[in-house]
């Protein structure tokens, strides 16, 4: 259930938290670094750590006390997801951001076709080696830091 704390949940979506905070951290050293991105970056963190929060405690905290091998796939799930949802909403930011331009005047539909394009060029652009190494590490880690709090809080 939704509602009920444990020791895991919380645990789960303090760690995702971290994880989402540091992925902001690097997101807006890549668009620092690449000087024709110009994005505003103004409530990134807080959405980051939002959603690394809520996929902790809707995905990971459930999935633990199962076994470690199920906690290390939870969490490789877990940190994925919060990467997937982080993701579609900064396009949706940005197709907002263009459409106040005027971009989508003449196509609404047009507006919503762009956020996957969106979506898709920020997987290209944010999709390095060290992303993806640090995409797995952390949800092999959340993993086991859930399992191991899952048995310990029993």
């Amino acid at each position: 259930s939704f509602v009920m704390p444990t020791g895991s949940r919380l645990v789960s979506a303090i760690f995702f938290a971290g994880f989402a905070w540091f992925l902001a951290q690097y997101v807006h050293y890549l668009m620092e670094a690449d000087i024709g991105f110009d994005v505003n970056v103004d409530g990134m963190y807080t959405v980051f750590v939002a959603i690394g929060i809520l996929c902790g405690w809707l995905l990971m905290g459930p999935r633990a006390g199962e076994g470690v091998s199920y906690a290390v796939q939870g969490g490789i799930l877990t940190a994925f997801a919060t990467v997937f949802w982080i993701l579609l909403l900064f396009s949706i930011r940005e197709m907002i951001f263009e459409s106040m331009k005027g971009k989508y005047a003449s196509d609404p539909y047009a507006a919503i076709i762009d956020v996957f394009r969106l979506s898709f060029e920020n997987v290209i652009f944010f999709g390095t080696i060290p992303m993806y190494i640090y995409i797995l590490v952390s949800g092999i880690a959340g993993g086991y830091v859930a399992e191991f709090v899952a048995r310990r809080w029993r």
